[in-house]
């Protein structure tokens, strides 16, 4: 064992035990209300009773399966190992916007007197009608290694939010249901920029497609090997597994694992009491920010299954700023995650100022990549007039 390994794995525990100490945000709060930010996510949508029409109905029958489908090209996708992280992190943004879809209209048809499976969907098993795959091309995906699994992913992605935009488009013209129509023009606008997305990353070429995504297989994981297996992560770098979950809905969060955020290494426990130190890259780390108006909460490093901040899928924009050089690092408009943060990967060895604008209202922080005990996680970022 050489001296880096093994001075990791005289220090897992303890790093473990900070980790969980410094960065076990569990959606306490330091301010406000003391309902847990996140709990609203996990309910189910009301349904209302408003009378449906006959394209409101075809519109849901129709959908169901399509999303259906969407959500299993994700998960074969995302069982490959070495995905790019934007590829990755796409395909869970499809899954983590679909399946509650897929849940909204099922209550919608039930509190309609519609059986779901009461339309005749034979003509897209096919594929090509409203872009769904065919069963001999979902085989080829599966079957596909990462890179061709990634290429054929995207161009079938592409059409099939191509017909599911057509499916909406028809629903917004004649569906008289309001929440359906509701429902028809938030597809549109999603799955127009999820199409933008997938024809940029195809136009990326080979490092879109999955052949520069690998794990740093240079780079050892300290500590029990089947658990990062046990939950999906084997083969995957810090990179990878950071995006993945950090990205992942509230509601499909892991109850059982515990994955936090230092700026020299990803620690990774289960509730079996097994322990895994994944390293960071060499050049960045990872910073996670949590706007907010009214509620907060403590937190020195980010744990990406259990902290949660007020302000979930909100538009921000997010400005940071090297302090020595005044050099602009970041300036873009993002979305908060589920959880409520914005994920930023930033240079190491730099201290800079962090700036988040959203309604009006600006929050700053001070930031560090200096040392390994550097805050990822900064939850003082509360939102003022300007």
């Amino acid at each position: 064992m050489n001296t880096t390994l093994k001075k990791n794995t005289l220090i897992l525990g303890a790093a473990l035990a900070a980790a969980l100490t410094l960065g076990s945000c569990a959606g306490d709060t330091g301010t406000g209300p003391s309902d847990s930010p996140g709990a609203s996510s996990t309910e189910a949508p009301a349904v209302s009773s408003e009378e449906a029409g006959q394209a409101d109905v075809m519109f849901a029958q129709m959908m169901v399966p399509h999303h259906e489908q969407a959500v299993e090209m994700s998960d074969i996708l995302l069982a490959k190992d070495g995905l790019t992280p934007e590829v990755a992190a796409l395909a869970e943004e499809i899954k983590a916007a679909q399946a509650p879809e897929i849940q909204q209209m099922n209550a919608w048809l039930e509190d309609w007197d519609v059986d779901p499976q009461a339309a005749d969907h034979g003509s897209m098993d096919h594929g090509g009608m409203d872009g769904m795959l065919a069963p001999a091309e979902l085989e080829r995906l599966e079957q596909a290694d990462t890179a061709e699994a990634t290429r054929l992913y995207l161009e079938g992605m592409i059409e099939h939010h191509q017909g599911a935009v057509q499916m909406a488009e028809d629903e917004v013209a004649n569906g008289q249901h309001p929440e359906a129509v509701a429902l028809a023009e938030a597809i549109i606008e999603t799955q127009n920029a999820e199409i933008r997305e997938m024809q940029e990353l195809l136009e990326a070429g080979p490092a879109a497609a999955g052949r520069d995504g690998a794990a740093g297989s240079d780079s050892p994981v300290v500590g029990d090997p089947d658990l990062l297996a046990d939950h999906d992560l084997a083969g995957l770098d810090a990179r990878t597994i950071i995006e993945r979950l950090d990205t992942q809905a509230v509601a499909e969060r892991p109850t059982d694992l515990v994955a936090s955020v230092q700026p020299e290494q990803l620690i990774v426990a289960d509730d079996r009491g097994r322990q895994a130190a994944v390293p960071m890259p060499a050049d960045e780390v990872y910073v996670s920010a949590a706007p907010y108006v009214s509620q907060t909460h403590q937190c020195h490093f980010h744990s990406l299954t259990t902290c949660l901040g007020e302000l979930q899928n909100q538009d921000v924009r997010v400005t940071v700023v090297d302090n020595a050089t005044g050099e602009v690092i970041v300036e873009e408009r993002l979305q908060t995650f589920d959880n409520g943060f914005v994920g930023l990967w930033l240079p190491r060895g730099i201290d800079a100022e962090l700036t988040v604008e959203h309604d009006g209202k600006t929050a700053t922080s001070m930031v560090s990549t200096r040392n390994a005990d550097d805050p990822t996680c900064l939850t003082d970022l509360q939102l003022t007039s300007t």
